[in-house]
């Protein structure tokens, strides 16, 4: 058997893939549900406020924030520039296809009717 240290209450425990033992993994698990749940109706909320009020430790808190458990309100934004930057370059690649068109289109006149 293999066995490994909790990162969380640094006793051993049998390795099983995660970082945690059991107990920890599953502290952590209704931990995360009352983060989550705090946050949804708080979401300016600060660690602080989150640990008294949700009732969990700020070793959870800092566990589920290092896990990517939340997202600043920048990282969303950065998301949403970078789906509309997508958008902008579809466009501009259609645009730059109609241009090269036209330009095909116009080799095929003459050259006292081009536009």
């Amino acid at each position: 058997m293999a066995y490994d240290i909790c990162k969380k209450c640094q006793r051993f425990f049998e390795k099983s893939g995660k970082p945690y033992c059991n107990k920890c993994d599953n502290d952590l698990n209704m931990s995360r549900e009352k983060i989550n749940k705090y946050i949804e109706f708080n979401p300016h909320a600060s660690i602080i406020e989150i640990v008294k009020e949700a009732d969990v430790s700020l070793k959870d808190v800092n566990i589920f924030l290092d896990t990517g458990g939340a997202s600043s309100r920048e990282d969303r934004l950065k998301c949403n520039t970078v789906n509309l930057r997508e958008e902008e370059i579809k466009k501009e690649e259609k645009i730059s296809e109609k241009r090269e068109s036209f330009r095909i289109q116009n080799k095929l006149k003459p050259r006292r009717l081009r536009e």
